[in-house]
């Protein structure tokens, strides 16, 4: 599922619709009062999910807020959990990097990206910006991957010299 307003652009990955839409009627539900007095609106939410959300974004589309559920199969090659506070060695990253999938975009309300131990790394090209577009969701990163201070470590590289570097430090032992 894609969710997105003014400031966010986020895409949830769901195990069903039903899960999917769940998710974002208790989204929709505690900004209810963002709809409320508008006309054909009740001042409580439906109590079917569905109708729910509907109902809400049917009120918030001139605002540039929206989602967008698809299907997609993910496809899952079992790997053996990190020990707590350490990254990964190069044996452990290869084995990553090897399970890794991509996820196509589907329409247009979606956007391609590569999923690596739970990391979504964006990567699109944006009309409006004229640029090659790269953004990385740390949310659903395995704590193992987390630096001490709660960031992803990164290394973005641009022909053959870094352009930005987060390294990985180690917690004290």
């Amino acid at each position: 599922m894609r969710r997105w307003d003014r400031s966010n652009d986020d895409i949830e990955l769901h195990a069903d619709e039903d899960g999917a839409l769940a998710w974002l009627a208790a989204d929709v539900r505690s900004s209810w009062s963002n709809i409320t007095g508008k006309e054909q609106v009740p001042p409580e939410p439906p109590v079917d999910d569905r109708a729910a959300v509907e109902l809400y974004f049917a009120h918030r589309e001139h605002l540039d807020e929206g989602y967008s559920l698809c299907e997609t199969t993910v496809t899952e090659r079992p790997v053996a959990p990190l020990a707590p506070g350490s990254f990964p060695d190069h044996e452990r990253c290869e084995q990553l990097n090897q399970a890794a999938v991509f996820h196509p975009q589907t329409n247009e309300d979606d956007l391609p990206c590569v999923e690596i131990d739970n990391v979504l790394v964006f990567i699109h090209l944006d009309a409006d910006r004229q640029a090659l577009r790269l953004s990385v969701d740390q949310d659903t990163a395995p704590a193992e991957l987390l630096r001490p201070d709660g960031l992803l470590p990164l290394r973005f590289e641009l022909g053959d010299g870094s352009c930005f570097s987060l390294p990985y430090q180690s917690a004290p032992a």
